[in-house]
């Protein structure tokens, strides 16, 4: 299913059922040898009938009862059979090739587990060592620069860098013309077409390089420059994350290579074009967005920042240096150091290759225009919904909106709960930040261990006159009766939008409603809710969310976790009636990366048995349409085996969401 042969992305969305009566079988007539019968059997050929509304049950339990849920745009439409009538239909899939990779199959669940051990207090001594030797003139004397296979090139206009505060902290030479010139002719000619057979060592080299850059000596300078440039608390967390999250990307990505080999699907060689995010560089860019892509043999092309860019350049530095050490053809990378406008030209030469990019929806917007394979995270105003302000939901608060002075993509940004819209809810807010911590520096949080402390220096630009600012800890807020009809980020700043309910008024099917089509239109990246779990499931049902958490007001969920590792995938995705202005598919992590430009091979649809599509379908003039929907229902009816057998209080509440769009 991550493969596309002409439709976008189908997401299975674990919910509780309603009532309606749907049929997805593996079964049907003719005859059939018993392996067949047994392979039918074990994957789960069997009939979901009406299932009791989960409302019925009493308080605290939730149905394990699936709907398959179907989102275009902002509707969500349901039950899928109302939408389909294909899948009332009880057919066979037998020839149908079973996609080990997809999410929330059994093949993926198990590419979890067995996370290996990370010495983060070792990489947190290296790293604060690292840091206090640091000699800042080398970002002076080194500057940041064109590399195209290894070689770097310094003609060009040499301009300042600057840290997150905006205090020049290095040199840039941006590429002249011939340079300019040079990166569009190895990216016309780098796709090294791997063969198949070729990919395993290249692959195996790959991951040696990948061990040696998670060495506690390698990556506390990965930490320690990403800290010094973008002023990072906890890059520890992260380069943990990546450690055990990178062995579950690897585990998917054989699957991945496996089906290529099988002659399943074609992974496209196109270069990718990376557009470097500051605050989770190393795991999001260098080993998700890179090293995953180069192990297939595709080039990768990395973009300068217009600011804190320094440590991006810097890990490229070290990959070049890692492929050489490994003899992994440089020809696999590439840092083009260019001025706006010729990132901009760049990417309108190359259409057929994908940007990879996390970061505003607006930027993402003008990047998918020029790169039509964009493949974009955007950020969204996160939400946090308590039904009390007990002691233990306002630290969940303060933490939550104060990460790396809400410098993190899940930092929080909008509270609903009971607090009323006077005096005593400034006091209330007060309350909530009374605790918070001051650092000098992004050291300082580091030796603490701390992430959600204000560092100084952050907090000095001007604040807005549409919020109330408290005089113990540089926060903005406001207190409104009603949802916020439009939220401004504010990047490192800490702004808290607080929407006034009471808790009955919350839990009410009128205002959860009200709050789920808010949720729908603004789509932020996380909703964590710390309520009973009927109203929590309530809104599950109908906010069509990435990254959800359920919580209790005595212990309460915080919106600024993310674990991929453990199994909490996540995802940062525009609103469904608009995704494509943004990108061309969602993107959930972990996945392969490869995946979201590779195609199932036409001369692979041609094995599916032609008797199994329904007569619903046959009315499609291109076969390999309905061939390459079968595929779907298959994962659909292997997926939801999976989560239909979880226990309750094992299912989290981790959403993945329908998006089908038509061929």
């Amino acid at each position: 299913m991550w493969a596309r042969a002409g439709m976008s992305t189908l997401w299975a969305v674990l919910c509780g059922d309603v009532g309606t009566k749907f049929v997805l079988r593996a079964g049907g007539g003719g005859e059939r040898s018993g392996e067949e019968e047994e392979e039918e059997e074990e994957e789960g050929g069997r009939e979901i009938g009406r299932q009791e509304d989960p409302r019925k049950s009493k308080e605290g339990e939730i149905s394990k009862s699936l709907r398959i849920m179907c989102s275009y745009g902002s509707k969500l439409v349901a039950p899928w059979t109302i939408a389909s009538p294909i899948s009332a239909k009880i057919f066979r899939l037998r020839q149908v090739a079973k996609r080990f990779y997809n999410f929330g199959s059994k093949e993926y669940k198990s590419a979890f587990g067995d996370a290996p051990f990370f010495d983060s207090q070792g990489l947190r001594e290296r790293t604060i060592q690292y840091i206090k030797n640091f000699d800042a003139s080398i970002w002076h004397k080194d500057p940041i620069r064109t590399i195209v296979k290894g070689n770097y090139f310094i003609q060009g206009v040499e301009s300042d860098t600057t840290n997150a505060i905006g205090n020049i902290n290095g040199k840039q030479i941006f590429a002249d013309k011939e340079t300019f010139e040079k990166i569009t002719a190895h990216i016309s000619s780098s796709a090294l077409r791997y063969e198949v057979s070729k990919c395993k060592d290249l692959m195996k080299a790959v991951r040696r390089l990948e061990a040696d850059l998670l060495d506690l000596d390698t990556a506390a300078i990965l930490v320690g420059n990403q800290s010094i440039d973008f002023g990072k608390q906890d890059g520890i967390t992260e380069i943990e994350e990546s450690a055990q999250a990178n062995q579950v990307e690897r585990r998917l990505a054989d699957m991945l290579q496996d089906d290529e080999a099988r002659g399943v699907i074609s992974i496209r060689k196109d270069p990718v074009f990376v557009s470097c995010v500051s605050n989770f560089s190393n795991f999001l860019d260098l080993f998700r967005k890179v090293v995953r892509n180069i192990e297939f043999g595709i080039p990768v092309v990395v973009l300068s920042r217009g600011n804190t860019q320094q440590h991006c350049f810097r890990w490229t530095q070290l990959l070049v240096d890692l492929m050489k050490k490994h003899n992994i053809p440089l020809d696999l990378v590439t840092f083009a150091s260019l001025t706006l406008a010729d990132q901009q030209k760049l990417l309108s030469m190359f259409p057929s290759s994908p940007t990879h990019f996390t970061g505003s929806r607006d930027v993402a917007k003008a990047i998918k225009r020029l790169s039509p394979k964009t493949l974009a995270s955007t950020g969204g105003p996160n939400t946090m919904i308590a039904t009390q302000l007990t002691s233990e939901v306002q630290e969940a608060i303060r933490m939550s909106a104060c990460i790396e002075n809400s410098g993190q993509c899940t930092a929080l940004r909008h509270v609903v709960a009971p607090i009323s819209a006077d005096v005593e809810g400034e006091r209330t807010v007060s309350k909530i930040f009374s605790n918070s911590k001051h650092v000098n520096s992004a050291l300082e949080a580091i030796e603490a261990k701390e992430f959600s402390a204000f560092v100084s220096d952050l907090n000095s630009g001007e604040k807005s006159n549409e919020y109330s600012q408290l005089k113990c800890s540089p926060v903005s807020f406001r207190i409104n009766d009603s949802l916020p009809d439009d939220i401004e980020e504010n990047w490192r700043q800490v702004y808290l939008d607080f929407t006034s309910l009471t808790t009955s008024e919350i839990e009410s099917e009128e205002k959860i409603e009200e709050i789920a089509r808010w949720l729908r239109k603004t789509q932020p990246i996380s909703l964590s809710v710390n309520a009973s779990v009927k109203t929590g499931l309530q809104l599950w049902e109908k906010c069509a969310m990435v990254v959800y958490t359920q919580g209790q007001p005595e212990n309460p969920a915080l919106s600024c976790q993310a674990r991929p590792q453990d199994g909490e995938c996540f995802g940062e995705f525009p609103p469904r009636s608009s995704i494509h202005e943004f990108t061309r598919f969602p993107m959930v992590i972990p996945s392969p990366t490869p995946c979201y430009n590779s195609e199932y091979l036409r001369e692979y649809l041609k094995t599916v048995d032609l008797s199994m599509i329904p007569e619903d379908m046959k009315y499609l003039e291109d076969v390999f349409v309905p061939c390459y929907l079968l595929q779907d229902d298959k994962y659909l009816s292997r997926s939801s085996d999976i989560f239909a057998a979880m226990p309750c209080e094992d299912t989290a509440f981790v959403s993945c969401c329908t998006h089908f769009v038509s061929h």
